[in-house]
């Protein structure tokens, strides 16, 4: 593998690894969610008016499609900080079935996918296309934290969608305009069970409507480990809907991290459109391992070919 490639499938890693690094928070975040005023427990009616704000955006953005950008800054073994300036594009069909397509001045550098249980990714460097399969259905062994990242729960979880349960948390807070609430895990309902997958993690949601403005993750042992910050809201063009019924995305997405490779990511939208057509292919691993002929990477828990071969998979 050329040291370009070696690069490409680093960043593709770097951003969906962003959430689990361990994080700090940078600028863009809140340290005191209260912001200064008295919080006291929420009541089961100020839950009502939040959780149902939020399965109303998860509706209406349950087919959605959009672009924006993605700026990288990583640093290698000798701590030298390089920038990369992505382009993205994200399309949703469902809680299990997404893609995400990243290019750099229209040239394509890979992209992620899932469809049911099965989730890849491609990196299309110079060289020949390289593609890791993960299949949460047969898994090998324990699940690296990589197959888990893949998941469309959590990445759908980095801007905000994720689900909130019908009954309040016990440490619902409420102060001023904005509530605080934590969760034990990211957890999708599908026909074949809950897809779960993260850590606890605590989430503050200002308007409703808007959804989470902030994300604290925790590690395995309890302790504070990242933080996304959401920002600049904006209603998303729904068709069939009128502008008042649009639901609301942030446009801006801010990771800040102290692991080796990623130390921030800043992603945004312009754009989105839900409700719209968005074709099957997207979502489909065989027509794409036609098409691009790819070289299957295999790893510890990663293991493409025997998945490839079979016929079975959602």
């Amino acid at each position: 593998m050329s040291h370009r490639s070696r690069r490409s499938r680093m960043v593709l890693l770097g951003i969906v690894l962003g959430l689990c690094c361990g994080c700090q928070v940078d600028d863009d975040g809140d340290d005191d969610w209260t912001q200064g005023r008295d919080a006291r427990p929420g009541t089961p009616a100020e839950w009502a008016v939040i959780a149902e704000a939020q399965a109303r955006r998860l509706e209406t953005l349950s087919i959605f499609s959009g672009n924006g950008s993605l700026v990288i800054d990583s640093k290698d073994d000798q701590g030298k900080t390089t920038t990369d300036r992505l382009n993205h594009r994200l399309w949703r069909v469902a809680p299990d079935k997404a893609a995400l397509r990243l290019s750099v001045s229209g040239i394509p550098l890979g992209r992620l996918g899932w469809n049911g249980t099965r989730w890849w990714l491609l990196n299309e460097g110079p060289d020949r296309p390289e593609l890791t399969v993960v299949d949460m259905k047969d898994p090998q062994g324990p699940l690296s934290m990589e197959e888990e990242t893949l998941s469309p729960p959590v990445v759908l979880f980095m801007i905000g969608l994720m689900p909130f349960p019908s009954e309040a948390p016990s440490d619902f807070m409420i102060a001023g305009d904005r509530a605080r609430f934590s969760l034990d895990s990211i957890r999708w309902s599908r026909a074949g069970g809950d897809l779960v997958a993260g850590n606890r993690h605590a989430i503050v949601v200002g308007a409703p409507a808007d959804g989470p403005i902030g994300i604290e993750v925790f590690d395995d042992a309890g302790m504070p480990s990242g933080l996304v910050a959401l920002s600049r809201f904006e209603p998303v063009e729904t068709l069939g809907k009128p502008p008042g019924a649009w639901p609301n995305l942030p446009n801006r997405i801010v990771l800040s991290s102290t692991h080796d490779v990623l130390y921030r990511v800043v992603i945004t939208f312009d754009g989105p459109l839900a409700q719209g057509r968005i074709s099957e292919r997207l979502f489909d691993l065989d027509a794409l391992v036609e098409r691009v002929d790819p070289v299957l990477v295999e790893g510890r828990d990663m293991t493409s070919q025997r998945l490839l071969e079979s016929k079975d998979a959602p």
